[in-house]
């Protein structure tokens, strides 16, 4: 599988599953903590979506942290 479908995979699965605990923690009506719920995921989903950057075989160390450094960065 290549890294792009397989980020892709890991953060949707990320995202989908922080996404379901945050609605329902807004059906309960919590809405601060779903907001942090929400936003917690998009950190995940990008943490565990650019994961796969260290397996892209023709990139050394060094370009594969600042891509990685680059995007967490946003």
């Amino acid at each position: 599988m290549s890294p792009l479908r397989l980020g892709l995979i890991l953060a949707t699965v990320s995202s989908v599953i922080f996404g379901v605990m945050g609605i329902a923690l807004l059906l309960e009506g919590d809405s601060s903590t779903a907001r942090s719920t929400f936003a917690v995921g998009v950190i995940v989903a990008a943490t565990s979506g650019t994961s796969v950057i260290y397996q892209v075989e023709r990139w050394n160390l060094s370009a594969q942290s600042a891509i990685h450094f680059t995007i967490m960065l946003f």
